[in-house]
């Protein structure tokens, strides 16, 4: 890797993006080559906590990084999920949703309590089951555990944790239930059944960097980019306005949700445990 990057380095590039979960690799890479700034996903920095994180201003936290040359970003896809915690609820018709996670850890335990706070903001005490499929790639154990959570009566299914959670959309429309993607837009496996997608933009990500890097304003910095600042999304299946499924009073609850999210009127829940399973 060191050699691939040098090899670029020595053509003039000077800013590289990295998808590297193995960060002593990543930073034996930028120490090698100093000149170059290095940026890789959830490269976090001394001294974050999502607690103490200003989102409404993201360029106001500074921070320190192992490696000078080195910066992270990362995706805080709450707000996507309390969207499409509204929009669920707006759809079932069991009011009885569902989470397929891929672990319980803090990350997808913010985006379950969230997920479950925009249902509730609809449907107050709707239960949220949910399950961990305990893996991030095998599609086969999301689908399982989406077969377990419609067993207890779910409608809805969302989904959180790699390419297992494309298991659980796929499996949630071959059943005629609402699936939700996630990391990408998967609304075009059913214009039917796909409720929409929560997903990052990594493409917003990476011109906010390009942009700071540009104007010399990237040292110190992390970009934990919320709905506001293009960092996530969620994006309602356009298929379901066109079918009827939604009216026009529920596509304006979801759009005024999505709006109070952007504006900061939604409190974001940071907590990190997940609750006991619903009754």
């Amino acid at each position: 890797a060191i050699s691939v990057c040098q090899n670029y380095y020595n053509q003039g590039y000077r800013l590289f993006f990295f998808y590297v979960d193995y960060f002593a690799t990543y930073y034996k890479i930028a120490s090698a080559i100093p000149g170059a700034t290095f940026v890789d996903e959830y490269l976090t920095p001394n001294g974050y906590n999502v607690t103490t994180f200003n989102y409404q201003n993201p360029e106001s936290n500074t921070y320190t990084y192992n490696n000078t040359n080195t910066v992270g970003w990362a995706v805080d896809l709450s707000g996507s999920y309390y969207a499409a915690g509204v929009a669920s609820a707006m759809v079932t018709q069991s009011h009885k949703l569902g989470f397929d996670l891929a672990f319980n850890i803090p990350a997808l335990a913010y985006w379950y309590n969230n997920y479950a706070a925009g249902a509730h903001s609809v449907t107050p005490g709707a239960p949220v089951y949910y399950g961990f499929t305990n893996d991030w790639t095998d599609p086969t154990k999301g689908a399982a555990l989406t077969d377990s959570l419609i067993a207890r009566g779910a409608d809805v299914i969302a989904a959180a944790g790699d390419t297992q959670s494309i298991g659980s959309a796929k499996e949630a429309v071959a059943k005629s239930v609402y699936g939700i993607g996630y990391p990408i837009d998967l609304n075009n496996f059913s214009s039917r059944w796909m409720l929409g997608s929560v997903y990052f933009n990594a493409t917003g990500e990476t011109y906010t960097i390009l942009h700071d890097y540009l104007t010399n304003n990237l040292a110190g910095h992390y970009y934990d980019l919320d709905m506001a600042h293009n960092g996530v999304a969620f994006i309602l299946n356009p298929g379901l306005t066109s079918a009827g499924v939604l009216t026009s009073d529920q596509m304006t609850k979801i759009n005024t949700a999505i709006s109070d999210i952007k504006s900061y009127k939604v409190t974001i829940s940071e907590n990190p445990v997940i609750p006991p399973q619903p009754t």
